[in-house]
């Protein structure tokens, strides 16, 4: 027992008759009154069932439409390449997620060279002989003995792959930027 409660309990009567003012009791009124008075929101509970189904529904939905996306080339796919996972999982997955950057920037690509389509003629040869010795580097990723120095070049050529999107789609961009500001002259 601490020294206040032992204090209290040895002078309990000479507290005891001491009684609180009324202005005392009115604060504690008023302090009731308009915690009272303020309204709670109540949700009902079918909102909530239906935010909860929606977010699920949007969750399930971007998973059917972005994760299951398959691709025969694996270069594009969006799972992990079984090849590079089995020999060492953290590899596959630097090369899923380069891969999946290759992939969104070259829909990126389409979309901004759809009405110019001559301006990705020189890009998409230099990204099908990148493809191809990326292609010719995976063939030979069991044959070879030092699979690891041949995963680290396969994963710059896809850096590479990714560098030379990122320049063509800035280029782009800016070519498309000047020929709108022409315009607009």
């Amino acid at each position: 027992m601490d020294n206040l409660e032992k204090f209290i309990n040895e002078n309990r009567e000479a507290f005891d008759d001491k009684v609180p003012s009324s202005k005392v009791w009115e604060n504690i009124e008023k302090s009731i009154s308009t915690q009272s008075s303020r309204k709670s929101k109540v949700i009902p509970l079918r909102w909530i069932t239906a935010v909860a189904a929606s977010i699920i529904f949007g969750i399930v939905a971007w998973n059917v439409i972005f994760l299951s996306e398959k691709n025969d080339n694996p270069q594009f796919a969006s799972d992990m390449d079984p090849i590079i996972e089995a020999i060492d999982p953290n590899y596959a997955v630097q090369v899923k997620s380069v891969n999946q950057q290759i992939k969104l920037m070259h829909a990126e690509l389409e979309e901004l060279v759809k009405d110019n389509p001559n301006l990705s003629e020189n890009l998409l040869s230099n990204l099908e002989h990148l493809s191809t010795t990326y292609e010719v580097l995976r063939s030979n990723l069991n044959e070879t003995v030092n699979q690891e120095i041949l995963l680290k070049k396969m994963i710059e050529n896809l850096n590479l792959q990714v560098s030379i999107l990122s320049q063509q789609l800035n280029l782009i961009q800016e070519i498309k930027k000047e020929t709108s500001h022409e315009i607009n002259i």
